[in-house]
């Protein structure tokens, strides 16, 4: 009899004894629960994959509404210095303006004095009427002369003017687009908070159904082969492609050559040539072909959208469509094997996933790997 939890056992007992279920009905229906579990781990993982795209999206357009700020506040700093100094200017052609009003003001009292004397002043003037008359011609050039200072002093505070108020008006918009890429902006981060909390709440989720689905293999191991292994409920036990230890794992490297830092997707090993190269788990072959920079490749569906990646074999064993299983032969290695494993389109790392010790079990077992036969 298959090992039980006492709380399971004692449940069994009672659904006998009063409902008359039969053992193969009580599997049944934890097989059904396996597959309701494994549903919504997977329906999990898509929720989780299409709300992380939005949290990333999200992420870009608040750092871009953060750079869009900066530059308008540097516009605003600008325009508002630019105001600033503009002021100043109306300030002065202002006062020139005023000063060349009266200084035009004074001549024309010397003229209209000196063009009508009095008697008394002409009697006891010094000057002659010809001085006289040519002095009143100069003061008139002189005149016309600040007239036209005056006119041009008063067009350049027209011009400030017209200046400072389309400044002052571009300032306003400018604050106000500020401010309306602000109230989006907090507007954008609230939203990215519900979606981090949705987040946790499906990870969570996810979480609780991979126990679920643990707790109840472990009440009926022996429908392991009755019911298909989610790829996900192998996370650390993967057969490693190789038995041998990676010389180059996954994550960021700097290349001393280039000098630059560039991210490695997965692991390289470097393998005697002609090595078996294993598959990690069970899966349907989705590509075998040649790839620009990794050769000879396969890529194996695992369902779910889990894929893995096995790069520069020097041979291939396998082909397209068909059914292989974890730890058959699917190709011979090259001087070194490039291999990845993918969710959807991602890489992840697959040290959170092998399991070194599981190759270590299937190779001290007299049994031979489900589908070893190359």
């Amino acid at each position: 009899m298959p090992r039980v939890f006492p709380a399971l056992l004692l449940l069994i007992f009672v659904f006998i004894s009063q409902e008359g279920i039969s053992m193969e009905e009580i599997d049944q229906r934890l097989v059904k629960k396996i597959d309701e579990a494994k549903i919504s781990v997977s329906e999990a993982e898509r929720k989780q994959r299409r709300l992380y795209k939005q949290v990333i999206s999200s992420d870009k357009k608040v750092r871009s509404m953060s750079d869009e700020r900066s530059k308008l506040n540097d516009k605003v700093l600008r325009s508002e210095a630019d105001a600033q100094e503009l002021a100043y200017e109306v300030r002065e052609w202002t006062r020139k303006v005023r000063t060349q009003r009266e200084k035009i003001g004074k001549s024309v009292a010397h003229i209209y004095q000196l063009k009508n004397p009095s008697a008394l002043t002409f009697l006891f003037s010094d000057q002659s009427a010809s001085e006289i008359e040519k002095n009143v011609r100069f003061l008139k050039r002189i005149s016309e002369s600040d007239f036209k200072r005056f006119k041009t002093y008063q067009k350049s505070l027209q011009e400030a003017k017209k200046a400072k108020e389309a400044l002052n008006k571009e300032v306003t918009k400018l604050l106000s687009l500020r401010r309306s890429l602000q109230e989006k902006e907090i507007q954008l981060l609230s939203d990215q908070r519900k979606k981090m909390a949705l987040l946790k709440d499906i990870r969570s989720n996810k979480e609780r159904n991979l126990k679920l689905l643990k707790k109840l293999r472990a009440q009926l191991p022996e429908l392991d082969q009755e019911v298909e292994v989610a790829f996900f409920e192998q996370k650390g036990k993967l057969f490693p492609p190789l038995p041998i230890k990676r010389s180059k794992g996954y994550g960021s490297e700097f290349d001393s050559v280039y000098r630059v830092k560039m991210l490695h997707l997965g692991w390289t090993f470097e393998p005697f040539i002609q090595e078996p190269v294993k598959a990690t788990f069970d899966g349907k072959v989705a590509y075998v072909g040649q790839l620009p920079g990794f050769g000879p490749t396969i890529i194996i569906d695992h369902g779910d959208h889990y894929y893995s990646v096995y790069s520069k074999n020097s041979e291939v064993k396998v082909f397209e469509g068909e059914k292989v299983f974890k730890g058959q032969t699917i190709a011979l290695s090259g001087s070194e094997l490039y291999f990845e494993l993918r969710h959807y389109s991602n890489a992840i790392d697959p040290e959170k996933w092998i399991s070194y010790s599981e190759a270590q079990d299937i190779a001290s077992s007299s049994v031979e790997a489900p589908g070893e036969h190359l």
